[in-house]
């Protein structure tokens, strides 16, 4: 299951200019779009109602499923709080996959920190609901709503034996590292959820500014300074 969405597009600071906090982005570019969870933010905050596009569901299975699904807001343990649409039939070949459009959802219960939206599937004539889980790595399966602040969960740590900074942030923050505008490659290693800096390969008086951001919806700056050769 994968609920579709896209992202705003970032622009790179110029290599001449010393950027801010503002102005820092992680060197990627996405469609320019505006998100889900950033219609889901704002409606949060007006109590309107909002609508998830698409949901593409896969059946794994050599039967044919029947059944519906419904949106519900969560807590951070997955714990289902209300229901925030109502069940829409679908149907799904054996071996293949198929779609559930336009289904349109209202939040009535306070936000809390780490509340999510969740899809649930039912199969036909049941009453029973079930999370509907990813098929596949990388699916987009559930939205947060309002997240812990990225500093409150993220460590930094140097190890002085190695020289070797390791960041810690949650999976779906994304990172770079830059020096005087310019972005880093060198000596670093970016994998989700993580960055390792390896700092021999810095150079030596320079200070550099991790770069943490959660899109559209924070970000965070971390500087530290290589000690100059003696």
């Amino acid at each position: 299951m994968d609920i579709k969405h896209l992202f705003t597009k970032s622009e790179m600071p110029a290599d001449e200019e010393k950027p801010n906090a503002e102005q820092y982005a992680p060197p990627y570019k996405e469609p320019e779009d505006i998100t889900l969870f950033k219609i889901v933010r704002k409606l949060v905050e007006l109590g309107a109602e909002f609508d998830i596009n698409s949901i593409l569901i896969s059946n794994v299975s050599s039967i044919e499923f029947s059944g519906s699904v419904r949106v519900a807001h969560c807590d951070k343990e997955g714990r289902r709080k209300e229901w925030v649409s109502e069940a829409k039939a679908f149907s799904v070949p054996p071996q293949y996959y198929g779609y559930v459009e336009r289904l349109r959802c209202k939040l009535t219960d306070s936000v809390e920190e780490g509340d999510r939206l969740r899809v649930f599937y039912s199969a036909a004539g049941s009453d029973e609901w079930f999370v509907m889980y990813p098929y596949t790595e990388g699916a987009t399966w559930d939205i947060v709503m309002r997240y812990a602040p990225i500093g409150a969960t993220t460590s930094f740590d140097y190890d002085k034996l190695s020289q070797i900074i390791v960041v810690d942030y949650d999976d779906d923050v994304k990172s770079a590292l830059y020096c005087g505008g310019s972005y880093i490659e060198d000596g670093v290693e970016i994998v989700r959820g993580k960055m390792t800096i390896n700092t021999t390969r810095l150079a030596p008086g320079s200070t550099y500014t991790v770069l943490l951001v959660r899109d559209n919806v924070e970000e965070r700056t971390f500087t530290f300074t290589i000690k100059p050769l003696e």
